[in-house]
């Protein structure tokens, strides 16, 4: 419920656009699953996608253009997420039911989503149909203005009466990959139809007696807190006590350590050999 919401009164982060990932601890199991909705690249992607005609990386490509537009899994991890760790409790439909009504009779503009709509105005009013929502007469909505999103209403009202297929196939799939084509991307409606949210295995960890569960890849953030963790316990923190130059010290050598092996070896398991196991070690930390 809380992620749909978000997909409306929160625009510059939670979106239907978007993905993520979940960790779900199923206390009558005592056991933790994961699940990797992250966007993936559409099939047509490739390693030269985003190089320029002289084979240098152009970041315009992948931050301003339709090529830098992942296939969507949000919706496919929320309701995935319902299906197998709901136990009946609640519809799709009811938990859309809240973001449907924020989305169509709008909703204040104040503070953050203000500063926002500010910071992307020049990127919004690029495209006519953002500029239309997220503006009036060529001018970012402000404090005070309120931001109605009807078509995203009628999406979401779609995905409650029909679940995620609603959007994954069919008329509004068309539009989203008609849409990305015309901002200069390379997604089909297939790419969105074979999307699938998958269930991981947790990465685990210990911290002074304290077990660890957390997203593995393609996430580097659970072996990544793990590693840094693991280097901390080698040191005497609560001699030092909180904030101390001491403790932030060893916290910041520590992080400089867990994401220079970040950059050097986290991608997608998919495509990427990630050696999980040597890097979240005790014995590896303690080097």
């Amino acid at each position: 419920a809380v992620g749909f919401a978000l997909a409306v009164t929160h625009p510059r982060a939670g979106n239907l656009g978007g993905g993520g990932f979940f960790v779900v601890w199923l206390a009558d199991k005592k056991q933790a699953v994961a699940l990797d909705f992250r966007e993936i690249a559409p099939r047509a992607i490739t390693a030269k996608s985003f190089l320029d005609e002289n084979g240098k990386p152009d970041t315009g490509k992948s931050i301003r253009s339709g090529l830098g537009v992942g296939v969507p899994g949000s919706v496919s991890g929320l309701a995935t997420a319902l299906d197998k760790f709901g136990w009946g409790k609640f519809t799709l439909a009811e938990l859309i039911a809240p973001a449907i009504k924020l989305a169509r009779d709008g909703i204040p503009v104040e503070s953050d989503l203000a500063r926002s709509i500010n910071f992307f105005h020049r990127t919004l009013l690029r495209w006519p149909s953002t500029a239309k929502i997220f503006s009036k007469d060529g001018v970012p909505l402000k404090d005070g203005d309120r931001l109605v999103q009807t078509d995203l209403a009628n999406t979401l009202e779609a995905i409650a009466k029909a679940g995620p297929d609603a959007f994954y196939r069919g008329e509004i799939a068309q539009k989203i990959a008609a849409a990305v084509r015309d901002a200069g991307g390379v997604m089909t409606a297939e790419d969105l139809a074979t999307y699938r949210t998958e269930v991981l295995e947790v990465v685990r960890g210990s911290y002074r007696g304290y077990d660890i569960l957390s997203m593995p890849p393609p996430s580097s953030g659970g072996a990544l807190l793990v590693q840094l963790l693991n280097i901390l316990e080698g040191y005497d923190l609560g001699r030092y006590g909180p904030n101390a130059p001491q403790t932030l010290h060893l916290m910041v050598e520590a992080m400089k350590r867990a994401y220079a092996d970040r950059a050097e070896f986290f991608g997608d398991p998919a495509f990427v050999n990630v050696p999980l196991e040597r890097l979240i070690a005790k014995d590896y930390a303690a080097k």
